[in-house]
C-alpha cells in the first residue's frame, strides 16, 4: 500500500491524489475563530472550538463547521469549551473561571450547548465511539471507526480535566478504532506535547496504550491520532509498531505567541490535510481465514447466512463493511449503517482471531454470528438539582421529568430548564409532622390521565390531581393507608372504568386501589351489591364481590384488594399479628405489560420472598411463584424488577446479580439461561426496561455511581457504562417514551439526563 501523505504547510491547498484515497482535514484549537479550510472527505476537529466556552461562540463555530463542504464531520470539545462540560463543574469551577475572565455566568449554558451539539449535523464525540463511511464508489466499501474524547490532564481545573489516577478509567472504554481524536496529545511521542520550556505535558495513559505490545488488552493501534491543546507543539510524527504505523498530528491552529495573536487575530498555520490510500475492496492478505454464519432479526438488512470465509484479523468494522456490501448488492434505497456482532452472548470487541484464541477454538471452527444495529452510548445533557435524595423518576409524560424526593416533594421539570422546576408540591401534611412520621417519598408515577400517585415512608398511598392550564396547580384527590410500613413501589394502569394503582410495602403487602368516579364521595350509601358493573367490582379470592368504593370519609380510600406477598407473622414474644420483618419486604410491583398496554388484571411483585405473579380478576389468585436460580427466596432477595416486552422479566438481587425470567412458561422452566453476575458493586436497586426494545434495559445501584445499559443478547458485559455527576449511588432510573433519553436520580440530590440516538432501533 502507498504511504499516507500529510500536509502541514502549503501556499495552495494540495490537490487530492485520486479517487482511491481519503482526504482527512484536521483542525484543533480554533478558539472562536474561522479560517480557510481545504476541501476533503472527512473533517476532524480535536476541541477548543471556543475561547471561554460561551454558548454564542459555540453556536458560531458550529455554524461555520456545518457550512464547510466535507461529507463527514466529527468533532470533540476541549478544556476551553466550558459550556460543554458537565453541569456540576460548570456551576462551581466554571463559575469561578467566568468571574476571573469577566464573562457573565450562564447557568443554563450546559443545556444550551448540549442542545446545539445534539441538533448539529456533525458527529459529536465526548468520550464515545462512532463509525462513518465515505460515500464514493472507490471508498464506500470501508467503514471507519473513530473515538473522540475532550479530556486532558489536569491544568488549573479547567473543563474536561482529569487527574493521573482518573486517566485509566477515562480511556478504558476505547477499543480498536481507525481514528483516535483526543484534545490532549500523548506524552512524549515526537515532542507534540512540549510547552515553551520543553516540558512534556501530554497524557501518559495514552502513550502507554499506544505503545503497549500488540496482544496487550489495552493496546491501541489507530491509523490516525489527531489532537491539539499544546499550541506551540503543532506538528506531526509517525509511531511505528509491528502491525504498521500510527500517524500522530497536533493540529492546533491558534498562534502560541499571545501578543502576536492579540495583534493579528488570524492563524499563522495552515489546516492540516492528511491523505490515506484505500486498499481495494477485493484485496485479501494471505492469512488464515475462518468460516462464519451471519444471521439477524433485522428483516430489511437480512443477507444469505453463509458460510463466509473471512480473515481472522477482521474486527467489527470489517464485518460491518461486509454486511453493508451484501445488503447493498441485494437491496436498493437502504443507507449504510454500522452493525455490532454477537458471538456466544458476547459483543465482538476484538479481532476474530483473538476471539478464537480466548475461546479455545481454532480457525476451522464455524462461528455463528448475529448482527444487530450498532448503538452509540448516550451523552450527558444536564443535571437537575434537588434539595434531597431523589428516590423516583418518571419520564412517561412527553417532554417532562417528574421526580419524588426524600424531602417529601414532587417536582416536574421541562428539559429546557435544568435550574427551575415548572411545578413543585409537597406531600407533607401537618399531622404527619406532628405525629413524628417519616414524610420522605419513595415513589411517584404519572397516571394515564396525567394525575400523580405517590408512595411514602409513612406507608401512605396518595393520588394527586394536576392541572397545567393557566399555571400549574395540584391538589390531593385521595389518600389511603393499607401498609403499616414504608411503601417501596407503586405502579399504575388504565382499568375498565378508571385508573388502577398497585402499591407494595415493606410489610409484605401488595395493595390494589381502583380509582373510579364515585370512590371519594363522602356519605354515598348506595350499596347495591347486585350491580353487574364489572368496572366497579372485582372478585375476592373466595368469590365474593368486593366494593371498590372508598371509605366514607371524604378524601380517603380503602384498597380494593390486599394481597400477601409474604405471609403475615406474629411476634414471638408479644403475639402481635401482622408483624413485618426484613424477609417480608416487597421491593417492586408492576402491572403486566402486553402489546396493548398495561393489563390492570395481572400483576407481578418481587421482594425478599421471591417473585410472584397475580391474577387480579379472580381476587388475587397467585399463579406463579419463583425465586432466583440456585437459591431459596430468602437467600437471594430481589431488590428490583422490570418487564422486557410481553414475555420476560428482569430481576436484580442483593448479591449484585440479575436474572431474566420467561413469564410464558411455568414455574419450573421460567428462569432463562441469562444470568448476569457482579452487575454492580452492591445490590441492584433500580431497573428500567427500554420502552421500544424487548432486549434492552438499564440498571443501577445505590452502592455505586454508574448506570449500565444492557442487551440481553450480549449479557456478559454492558453495552455502555454511564457515570453520573455524583459518586454517592443511584436510586432511580427511567427512559423517555421514545427510548432516546435515560434519566438517573439518587443520593447526589439531582437527576442526570443522558441523550442518545437510535437506541433500541
Amino acid at each position: 500500500m502507498t504511504e499516507p501523505r500529510v500536509y502541514t504547510h502549503y501556499t495552495t491547498a494540495p490537490a487530492a491524489p485520486g479517487g482511491e484515497w481519503v482526504r482527512f482535514v484536521l483542525l484543533s484549537d480554533t478558539h472562536s475563530q474561522t479560517t480557510a479550510v481545504p476541501d476533503g472527505d472527512v473533517l476532524l476537529h480535536a476541541g477548543d472550538l471556543t475561547t471561554l466556552g460561551e454558548p454564542a461562540d459555540l453556536e458560531r463555530q458550529i455554524a461555520w463547521l456545518e457550512s464547510l463542504p466535507h461529507g463527514v464531520k466529527v468533532i470533540t470539545a476541549g478544556n476551553h469549551d466550558f459550556c460543554t462540560a458537565p453541569g456540576d463543574w460548570h456551576d462551581t469551577r466554571g463559575r469561578e473561571l467566568d468571574n476571573k475572565y469577566g464573562v457573565a455566568h450562564d447557568a443554563a449554558a450546559p443545556l444550551k450547548a448540549a442542545r446545539m451539539l445534539e441538533a448539529c449535523g456533525m458527529q459529536v464525540l465526548l468520550g464515545a465511539t462512532s463509525t462513518f463511511v465515505v460515500e464514493r464508489p472507490e471508498t464506500r466499501h470501508y467503514e471507519w471507526s473513530v473515538y473522540g474524547s475532550p479530556w486532558s490532564p489536569e491544568f488549573e481545573r479547567w473543563a474536561w480535566n482529569y487527574t493521573p489516577a482518573q486517566a485509566k478509567k477515562i480511556y478504558e472504554s476505547v477499543g480498536h478504532v481507525d481514528i483516535l481524536i483526543t484534545h490532549t496529545p500523548p506524552y512524549e511521542l515526537g515532542g507534540l506535547d512540549k510547552i515553551h520550556d520543553g516540558t512534556s505535558v501530554g497524557c501518559k495513559e495514552l502513550t502507554r496504550r499506544l505503545t503497549a505490545p500488540r496482544h496487550h488488552k489495552d493496546a491501541l493501534r489507530p491509523k490516525l491520532h489527531v489532537f491539539g491543546h499544546i499550541h506551540e507543539a503543532r506538528g506531526t510524527n509517525v509511531l511505528q509498531h509491528e502491525e504498521g504505523e500510527t500517524v500522530l498530528v497536533n493540529a492546533a491552529l491558534v498562534e502560541y505567541d499571545q501578543d502576536l495573536w492579540n495583534t493579528q487575530r488570524k492563524f499563522s498555520y495552515d489546516v492540516v490535510a492528511h491523505d490515506v490510500p484505500m486498499a481495494s475492496s477485493s484485496t485479501a492478505a494471505a492469512e488464515a481465514t475462518v468460516p462464519i454464519m451471519l444471521t439477524t432479526t433485522l428483516d430489511e438488512y437480512a443477507i444469505p447466512s453463509g458460510p463466509y470465509m473471512v480473515p481472522v484479523s477482521w474486527r467489527r468494522t470489517h464485518l460491518s463493511t461486509l454486511v453493508n456490501k451484501l445488503v447493498a448488492s441485494s437491496s436498493s434505497g437502504l443507507t449504510t449503517v454500522p452493525f455490532d456482532f454477537i458471538i456466544d452472548s458476547t459483543l465482538l470487541r476484538s479481532s476474530l482471531g483473538e476471539f478464537l484464541e480466548s475461546s479455545g477454538l481454532t480457525a476451522e471452527s464455524t462461528l455463528a454470528i448475529e448482527y444487530v444495529r450498532s448503538t452509540l452510548p448516550p451523552t450527558r445533557l444536564a443535571a437537575f438539582e434537588h434539595d434531597d435524595w431523589v428516590a423516583s423518576v418518571d419520564c412517561t409524560r412527553n417532554a417532562l421529568y417528574m421526580t419524588a424526593g426524600f424531602d417529601g416533594s414532587v417536582r416536574v421539570f421541562e428539559p429546557t430548564d435544568a435550574q427551575n422546576a415548572v411545578h413543585t408540591f409537597s406531600t407533607v401534611n401537618k399531622a404527619a409532622v406532628q405525629g413524628g412520621r417519616n414524610t420522605a417519598l419513595t415513589k411517584a408515577k404519572w397516571t394515564p390521565q396525567g394525575e400523580i400517585v405517590t408512595g411514602g415512608m409513612d406507608g401512605g398511598v396518595q393520588m394527586w390531581s394536576v392541572q397545567q392550564e393557566d399555571g400549574w396547580r395540584s391538589a390531593r384527590k385521595w389518600g389511603g393507608t393499607a401498609h403499616n410500613a414504608p411503601v417501596a413501589d407503586v405502579d399504575v394502569a388504565q382499568g375498565p372504568a378508571g385508573v388502577s394503582v398497585l402499591s407494595a410495602g415493606w410489610d409484605g403487602i401488595v395493595a390494589l386501589w381502583d380509582d373510579v368516579a364515585s370512590t371519594t364521595t363522602a356519605g354515598n350509601n348506595d350499596d347495591d351489591d347486585d350491580s353487574d358493573d364489572g368496572a366497579k367490582r372485582r372478585k375476592t379470592a373466595s368469590g365474593a364481590a368486593k366494593s371498590t368504593r372508598g371509605a366514607r370519609t371524604a378524601g380517603t380510600k380503602e384498597p380494593t384488594m390486599v394481597l400477601w406477598h409474604a405471609a403475615p407473622a406474629a411476634h414471638a414474644a408479644t403475639g402481635a399479628k401482622n408483624v413485618f420483618t426484613s424477609a417480608s419486604r416487597v421491593s417492586s410491583v408492576l402491572f403486566e405489560r402486553t402489546p396493548a398496554g398495561r393489563d390492570s388484571n395481572r400483576a407481578w411483585s418481587a421482594g425478599y420472598n421471591g417473585l410472584k405473579g397475580w391474577d387480579l380478576s379472580s381476587g388475587g389468585t397467585l399463579h406463579t411463584s419463583l425465586s432466583m436460580p440456585t437459591s431459596t427466596a430468602e437467600t437471594r432477595p430481589i431488590t428490583a424488577l422490570a418487564q422486557l416486552g410481553p414475555t420476560a422479566l428482569v430481576a436484580g438481587a442483593t448479591d449484585r446479580a440479575m436474572q431474566i425470567f420467561d413469564i410464558r412458561t411455568d414455574a419450573t422452566t421460567a428462569a432463562l439461561g441469562v444470568a448476569i453476575t457482579n452487575a454492580h458493586r452492591g445490590a441492584v436497586d433500580a431497573l428500567s426496561a427500554h420502552p421500544t426494545s424487548t432486549v434492552m434495559f438499564a440498571s443501577a445501584s445505590s452502592a455505586d455511581s454508574h448506570v449500565k445499559v444492557w442487551d440481553t443478547r450480549s449479557s456478559r458485559k454492558p453495552l455502555f457504562v454511564l457515570g453520573t455527576a455524583g459518586a454517592e449511588g443511584v436510586l432511580a432510573l427511567d427512559w423517555s417514551n421514545d427510548g432516546q433519553q435515560l434519566v438517573a436520580g439518587g443520593k447526589d440530590k439531582r437527576i442526570t439526563v443522558y441523550r442518545g440516538t437510535n437506541i433500541g432501533v
